[in-house]
């Protein structure tokens, strides 16, 4: 279950279970091992108001992981417009459906899917979730539950996309927020709550 709000060009999307806030442990553990749900929260993001969009969460970290899961949807027609990239990311698919790899700068790790033979290209979220076939969807979900897992820590870690600088779909693991839109989220977390500002 989730709850949405927010108005204009922004919506905050906040997930529940049993009527009680779905931490992001089990939100990840659930998106990482459970296909009934990795497709109910594809058709969540499908059902948004808006054609393309940035995807962004509040900073995570070991502490925050007990808090309601909770993210934004940011309208971003300049995503429409965007000329996907086939060609982007090719050296790291080496035949996988998903690629996990570093940046060029080496403090965000990337994770991308490869390009489907019946889709002109994935430029943004929006666009792969419609498009992608079902198994390529789980395998994204699945990398990104795996890594979240593995690089997590009481340093903050940014889960977002953007795709403003490369036009093809990577979700990025920051250490900073540095392609942000949603600004109650580029803080550093306080020890108790990963949305407000420390």
């Amino acid at each position: 279950m989730a709850s949405r709000s927010g108005t204009g060009s922004t919506e905050l999307i906040k997930l529940f279970q049993n009527e009680e806030p779905l931490t992001f442990t089990a939100f990840f553990r659930l998106l990482q091992d459970d296909q009934d749900f990795a497709g109910w929260y594809t058709d969540l993001l499908k059902s948004s108001p808006f054609t393309s969009y940035f995807w962004e969460h509040p900073p995570l970290t070991t502490s925050s992981f007990a808090c309601g899961a909770e993210f934004v949807m940011i309208d971003a027609p300049i995503l429409e417009r965007m000329r996907p990239n086939t060609e982007a990311f090719r050296s790291h698919f080496a035949g996988e459906d998903v690629a996990t790899f570093r940046n060029l700068g080496g403090d965000a790790m990337l994770i991308a899917p490869s390009p489907g033979a019946a889709s002109p290209g994935y430029a943004h979220l929006a666009t792969f979730l419609r498009e992608a076939s079902d198994n390529q969807v789980h395998a994204l979900w699945q990398s990104v539950g795996q890594t979240i897992s593995k690089l997590l820590t009481d340093k903050p870690i940014w889960l977002s996309t953007s795709g403003l600088g490369v036009a093809w779909l990577h979700i990025r693991l920051d250490s900073s927020p540095k392609y942000y839109q949603h600004q109650p989220y580029k803080f550093r977390p306080a020890a108790s709550n990963p949305a407000e500002p420390s």
